[in-house]
């Protein structure tokens, strides 16, 4: 059985996960103009504009019906990027969210360095903070160094690193996020 095969049964991800209490914030502001824009019934296929394939569609169509919240981020109204926050009820792969949870983050390789990244989180908090949310998560591989980055400008705070065990598509050991 080949390593692809096995990964595809079997897999380990080691997430570092960070806390944030929205008093903390450091407002990040992208390197030249752009738009926020969220994602929703009408438009949610533009994220193969961002990555393509349908898995992506398919995925974003379902958070939708989770009643997740997803923003874009566009330049010259093109998105180029995206993420999403999942708040209490909301399905996830790893996490049982209570509080908010931003996740699924994603730039363009072409519009990276550019603090879309971090901008991206700090309006989603900016949006969560007008609905009385004060607390959240947000969790990222052990091995991806310029995330870390950005989740550190916007001020989050490192709590712990989880590892865990994905069967089948399935979570073994799935972590309660807040409360």
């Amino acid at each position: 059985m080949s390593g692809t095969v096995i990964k595809k049964i079997f897999c380990v991800y080691n997430e570092r996960l960070y806390k944030l209490v929205s008093s903390q914030m450091r407002d990040v502001r992208p390197r030249q103009e752009v738009s926020f824009v969220p994602i929703g019934e009408n438009n949610y296929r533009k994220v193969e504009s961002v990555r393509p394939g349908a898995f992506y569609v398919r995925d974003f169509k379902k958070m939708l019906t989770l009643g997740d919240y997803g923003i874009y981020v566009c330049v010259e109204g093109v998105p180029v990027g995206y993420g999403w926050a999942k708040l209490k009820g909301s399905k996830d792969y790893f996490f049982h969210v209570s509080d908010c949870y931003l996740c699924r983050f994603y730039v363009n390789p072409e519009w990276r360095g550019r603090n879309f990244y971090p901008a991206m989180i700090c309006r989603l908090i900016q949006d969560f903070q007008r609905k009385g949310v004060d607390t959240f998560y947000i969790a990222v591989e052990d091995t991806n160094l310029p995330s870390q980055k950005g989740i550190e400008k916007v001020g989050f705070v490192y709590q712990k690193t989880l590892r865990f065990w994905r069967l089948l598509k399935t979570t073994l050991n799935k972590y309660q996020l807040g409360r």
